[in-house]
């Protein structure tokens, strides 16, 4: 199909290369995201903090939650 735009209406072609675009400058900002997350947590302040607070061990209860 053509990229083509008649009287308003857009071609699917055009819809799908935004719908990609969008979709890719979603993926870029998750990325970063999570990048900056993993950055932090595993920095040498970070590891040092959760050294000395202490670190908890979870496990799970039968009941599907969490104990501490």
């Amino acid at each position: 199909m053509a990229l083509v735009i008649l009287g308003g209406l857009v071609t699917s072609t055009l819809l799908n290369l935004l719908v990609l675009l969008v979709l890719l400058v979603l993926a870029r900002w998750l990325y970063r995201q999570l990048e900056a997350e993993y950055d932090h947590l595993t920095s040498d302040e970070s590891i040092e903090s959760a050294l000395n607070n202490g670190i908890r061990r979870r496990s799970r209860c039968d009941d599907g939650g969490f104990r501490r």
